[in-house]
């Protein structure tokens, strides 16, 4: 899922990951039978960036992926459907069923970021556990910043600038601001 001047290892280092993972476990599963089966998935534009649909993938995956999301296109033209054939997937509606896991057959996600890569660092971690994720809302209307943006995943909230903003002209007419 590499994003559009992201980091060179986002998206690349989950596939690296998840398939050095899988070597691992086939490894330790000559000495003890593993008693599920894993599975690596590779999500694609899960931030919404080329297509402005955010989280196809995992929405294709819980059988919630709109079919218009397949006549989406990029800057250049290219839907959504084209890459798919490009990358030997039919895509469309039938085919999004086929993707559809049923969620009593997953008995846990692991899903590695680097964006806490600092933090965890900063407090002598190798490793940390998410509890919690946060969503993605698109709101339409007016904004004005009050501080330098930055990209949202790539910074956790103590290195991050104050970053207040005021959204005004909502269609509900309401204003609402935020700040850390």
């Amino acid at each position: 899922d590499p994003v559009v001047d992201a980091g060179k290892f986002d998206g690349s280092l989950g596939i690296i990951c998840a398939t050095s993972a899988l070597k691992v476990l086939k490894t330790v599963e000559k000495l003890h039978k593993l008693s599920r089966p894993v599975e690596v998935i590779a999500f694609s534009d899960e931030e919404g960036v080329r297509f402005q649909s955010t989280f196809p993938g995992s929405a294709a995956i819980a059988g919630q992926l709109p079919a218009s999301t397949l006549r989406a296109s990029d800057k250049n033209g290219v839907t959504v459907q084209d890459v798919l054939k490009e990358n030997s997937f039919e895509g469309n509606d039938v085919s999004l069923l086929q993707v559809k896991y049923d969620p009593g057959s997953a008995w846990g996600y692991i899903e590695v970021h680097i964006e806490q890569g600092p933090v965890l660092e900063s407090l002598g971690y190798p490793i940390g556990i998410v509890k919690g994720i946060a969503g993605q809302t698109r709101f339409e209307g007016k904004s004005k910043w009050f501080s330098r943006a930055r990209r949202y995943g790539s910074n956790v909230n103590a290195p991050r600038p104050d970053g207040r903003c005021c959204w005004t002209d909502r269609k509900s007419g309401e204003s609402v601001q935020t700040s850390r």
